[in-house]
């Protein structure tokens, strides 16, 4: 689960790890409070949002994906081996 909200100071990005555990990223879109940090635009935050999500997105596909793969790798080895056996 993720998701974005924009506060009074910060844009904030919360993702949900596979433990079940929260995390936040904050990023300041008010004049920060060191003259060294950046200040983030919206549409920019929830764009990198969007790529957070579509990332894990992609990695959970690749992981319902391996079990079968590997089952159709191990049938085409098998096929190989017993086509050079003799």
């Amino acid at each position: 689960m993720n998701r974005f909200d924009t506060g009074q100071t910060n844009h904030s990005i919360y993702l949900t790890d596979v433990a079940g555990r929260v995390h936040r990223a904050k990023y300041p879109h008010h004049q920060p409070a060191m003259p060294d940090q950046q200040r983030f635009d919206e549409e920019a935050v929830r764009d990198f949002t969007v790529t957070v999500q579509n990332a894990v997105a992609n990695e959970n596909s690749l992981h319902t994906r391996i079990p079968r793969q590997l089952t159709q790798v191990e049938q085409e080895l098998e096929e190989a081996r017993a086509d050079t056996r003799a």
